[in-house]
């Protein structure tokens, strides 16, 4: 899955999921399901409003998780740049609580993130991300390459290279809201739970499974 800030046309990805892409994913499935609502005016249905601009339901980022021995998937956060690791070592430190040797060299520990499970056990994880090619083919079907586009060759075809998220893992993120709202974003998850999310949408970049795990009252 390759995912872009909004607007940007970056062939890198973040390594999270934006909540406002989750957000967007679930605001576009709704007027799929409804499709008496002009898009163009959709600020204007009531429902639509309620659930999706009024500010009532907070989507969450969604990030790398883990699943520990109990089966519960761990809640992991950005890891604070107050956390650095001894060079060299499995040893980490938190700027904030404890004086470094400065006699050993530290590094910052960058795209990791962080949980703490109820023993204040630490633990650490990276989202996964890999090269993947994609061809444009060229406007003439019978050559079987792609030539690049030239002043000669307008429609020679082009290779891409995107960087995306390797299958198979898992993110975890939150929707907070009412439980009337919540049933409602519910009930337009498709029954076999495949969405698309993200960028290149037409092809296999964007498809991902989404579970709900449980509702808790706050």
């Amino acid at each position: 899955t390759i995912i872009s800030p909004k607007g940007s046309q970056s062939t890198q990805t973040l390594d999270y999921i934006p909540g406002a892409n989750i957000l967007g994913y679930f605001a576009s499935r709704y007027l799929k399901l409804n499709s008496d609502i002009d898009k163009h005016y959709a600020h204007n249905d009531d429902k639509f409003r309620a659930l999706f601009l009024d500010d009532d339901l907070i989507f969450s980022n969604a990030y790398i998780t883990l699943v520990d021995s109990e089966d519960n998937y761990m809640d992991f956060l950005p890891c604070p740049a107050s956390i650095v690791r001894e060079k060299n070592s499995d040893n980490f430190f938190n700027k904030v609580e404890y004086i470094t040797d400065e006699d050993k060299p530290m590094s910052k520990i960058q795209g990791t993130y962080i949980s703490f499970d109820e023993y204040d056990d630490v633990y650490f994880n990276k989202a996964i991300t890999e090269l993947e090619y994609h061809h444009k083919r060229h406007s003439d079907r019978t050559v079987g390459r792609a030539l690049g586009n030239t002043d000669k060759e307008e429609n020679g075809g082009e290779l891409y290279q995107y960087h995306v998220l390797k299958k198979g893992q898992i993110f975890k993120g939150r929707i907070q809201g009412s439980k009337e709202k919540l049933n409602e974003i519910v009930k337009i998850i498709p029954k076999d739970s495949i969405i698309n999310i993200g960028r290149s949408k037409t092809s296999q970049y964007a498809k991902a499974s989404i579970k709900v795990l449980n509702t808790e009252v706050f």
